[in-house]
């Protein structure tokens, strides 16, 4: 082979080798651009983070940081397990509404000056002649805010409609049922023994009210402890028509009076109105409210309920 060719043949292989390695670099840099592209897919499919780089441990502490941020239905922070849930509770007879001349959104108004956010009533006319054929509950319930209730009625029918007791709440109320109480003699009215099941940001309270007879106490308290006695954590709440602390020894679960340790008027002359608590259950603020809407004043306390069930 002469020079010349020689020349040209090195050239070719030159060329070829040129060829070779641009190719090369193509496939690469395609690789490249699609390992790329596939990253950002996985970014977007996982919230942009690559599924390849969660850590589960750092999982577990975003969702629970964002489980402490969540907001129960009154507006209140979920209180974490092995906590309390802290919230306000009230009894308020309010004598039927005669005294603002049965207009409910006065008594509403009230409640929720108030702060409760269970309330247990008394001397309520559902669908009565007296009280304009209104229900009471539902304009209660719609003017505080409150969705949630249940009415026991003592005397059905009367005038029309009914008259009992009732339980308004902020939280759910999962179920309820109500029981006639005794009474010494067949002249006297009838009352009755209204037990709720209240979910407090998953806690259950039992939630019990009643309006009792003063001669008829006794009778009243022990048939009211064969239900309070189940109760782990129990509220018993209403205008009981009496102001001897030693009639609630009838109740033999465990418990506090929250108005025994410094009475308080709950009327112009008594202190017939009070709550009686399981004493796992810490009470504060015992207090009164004297709206000028009842003959009976509003008794309130803060509670802190034990988490868990």
């Amino acid at each position: 082979m002469n020079r010349k060719n020689k020349i040209w043949t090195i050239i070719g292989l030159i060329l070829v080798c040129a060829l070779f390695m641009v190719a090369c670099n193509t496939e690469t840099g395609q690789k490249k651009v699609a390992k790329v592209d596939s990253i950002e897919s996985d970014e977007e499919a996982s919230g942009g983070m690559t599924v390849e780089n969660i850590n589960p441990e750092e999982m577990e502490e975003e969702i629970e940081d964002k489980e402490d941020e969540n907001m129960d239905e009154s507006g209140s922070a979920v209180t974490t397990i092995g906590g309390t849930q802290n919230i306000t509770v009230a009894t308020y007879n309010i004598a039927t509404g005669r005294e603002v001349n049965f207009d409910y959104s006065i008594i509403a108004a009230d409640i929720r000056n108030s702060g409760a956010a269970i309330v247990a009533l008394q001397e309520i006319d559902q669908g009565t002649l007296r009280n304009g054929s209104q229900d009471t509950m539902a304009i209660l319930s719609a003017q505080t805010g409150m969705p949630y209730y249940a009415f026991a009625p003592a005397l059905s029918p009367y005038q029309e409609g009914e008259y009992g007791v009732a339980v308004l709440s902020k939280y759910p109320i999962e179920s309820y049922m109500f029981f006639d109480m005794p009474k010494s003699s067949a002249k006297e009215e009838q009352r009755v023994l209204l037990q709720t099941e209240i979910n407090i940001n998953g806690t259950m309270l039992d939630f019990y009210v009643t309006h009792a007879q003063s001669n008829s106490i006794t009778q009243q308290l022990a048939a009211a402890n064969d239900y309070i006695s189940t109760s782990s954590k129990f509220i018993y709440a209403g205008d009981f028509n009496t102001s001897n602390y030693g009639y609630f020894s009838a109740i033999k679960n465990s418990y506090t009076i929250i108005g025994s340790g410094n009475p308080i008027l709950t009327t112009a002359n008594y202190s017939f109105d009070n709550m009686v608590i399981s004493n796992n259950i810490k009470s504060s603020n015992v207090r009164t409210y004297n709206t000028g809407h009842s003959d009976h004043y509003m008794v309130l306390a803060n509670v802190a309920i034990p988490n868990g069930n």
